[in-house]
């Protein structure tokens, strides 16, 4: 409407963001934690090694059907989340034009375990007949509906962290994400690999995230890098 002089907001300081704080763990830590579930007969086992070995987001975990994992092929495709639990749970599609709508390659070890937990699933559809709630889920409970993210998470997950104390450190589920994640980055593979897997926006997202891990490749860099300059004095010497 012009009746101010100027805009008020050209002298306004913009605060700084906050680097986001990355929470993971060492594969060592992952194993101690694996391994404690393990021994307490956790139910949610498999569901861990899953986002372990996928990197997918909760949400997307406990959306997942079996008509989007392909065992021969060995891929999991992302196609939609849970938004709610409860009875008469609602799922949400994720957007095709969006980069969370993606293809992951697993492990054959991890297929081997989907294949086993279907396998279960199937002789509990079996026994409940027709009191199964079928949602073609993955993941779900003995009825069929899906579980219950926040009962996941602070009954067991959060029991199990604390019990290992000073084993490992205190994460989030979040957390399993990010050390999926984060490995991925130690062991070399290429940033548009792991952000393609992780479902971002774009490697510079990826990047900015998970930079962290790079100090000590860099060293390693300089000292590949060293191999050619100690060639160079040779030759000129």
């Amino acid at each position: 409407w012009r009746k101010l002089v100027y805009n008020p907001t050209d002298d306004v300081v913009a605060p700084r963001a906050r680097d986001a704080i990355v929470e993971a763990w060492t594969q060592d830590e992952a194993r101690r934690f694996l391994e404690h579930a393990q021994e307490r007969g956790s139910r949610f086992l498999d569901l861990y090694i899953f986002a372990l070995g996928t990197g997918m987001r909760q949400s997307e975990i406990l959306g997942l059907r079996w008509i989007d994992v392909d065992l021969e092929r060995r891929l999991v495709s992302v196609r939609q989340t849970l938004a709610k639990p409860g009875l008469t749970p609602v799922f949400k599609e994720v957007p095709k034009t969006k980069k969370s709508r993606r293809t992951i390659d697993i492990s054959e070890s991890l297929a081997e375990r989907l294949a086993r937990i279907r396998a279960t699933q199937d002789v509990l559809k079996a026994a409940a007949g027709a009191g199964y709630r079928d949602y073609g889920l993955v993941f779900a409970q003995g009825n069929g509906l899906p579980f219950d993210p926040a009962n996941m998470v602070n009954r067991d997950f959060n029991t199990l962290v604390r019990a290992l104390r000073n084993d490992v450190t205190r994460i989030t589920f979040h957390g399993l994400r990010h050390t999926h994640l984060t490995d991925l980055m130690r062991r070399g593979i290429s940033p548009k690999i792991v952000s393609e897997r992780a479902g971002h926006s774009s490697v510079a997202f990826t990047m900015d995230v998970y930079g962290h891990v790079f100090p000590g490749m860099q060293r390693e860099a300089a000292a590949a890098i060293d191999d050619l300059l100690v060639g160079a004095d040779t030759e000129r010497d």
